[in-house]
């Protein structure tokens, strides 16, 4: 019976995880979206500006390719900025998220266990779990 309802929730734990990967897929994709937009958006009206500087006379065609350089290196480090930055901020979130997940479903089949189980095999397991406490309890006085 125990195996049956572990089964059970090891099927119900591995659903819960795919959606909440997905769900942080979703996440970091958006924001990288965001932001990266953001970036791009204000590198196209620099080139605008620089263009129109151009049309107008106000640049030579030497200072306008040095400038449109500046302007693509400034897109292109401040989007891997961006992107590591985020990355790095949806890291240590996204790692806890997972934890309490496991945590949480690792309570949930210990505590299913337990309702389904002989009393014996409980009585059993909580021995054995004294024996290591107090072999630990020993070991850490000496």
């Amino acid at each position: 019976m125990a195996k049956a309802v572990r089964g059970v929730l090891i099927s119900r734990h591995s659903n819960e995880l795919a959606e909440l990967l997905n769900f942080q897929s979703d996440t970091l994709h958006t924001r990288l979206h965001l932001g990266t937009n953001e970036i791009h958006n204000a590198a196209l009206d620099a080139m605008d500006d620089l263009e129109n500087s151009r049309e107008s006379g106000q640049c030579s065609p030497a200072q306008y390719d040095d400038e449109r350089r500046r302007i693509e290196t400034g897109e292109a480090e401040a989007i891997a900025a961006c992107c590591s930055t985020i990355r790095s901020e949806l890291a240590s979130r996204f790692a806890d998220e997972q934890s309490s997940l496991k945590q949480r479903q690792a309570r949930e089949i210990a505590d299913a266990v337990q309702q389904v189980a002989p009393t014996a095999v409980l009585e059993r397991a909580a021995a054995i779990e004294a024996a290591e406490l107090a072999e630990r309890f020993h070991a850490f006085q000496s």
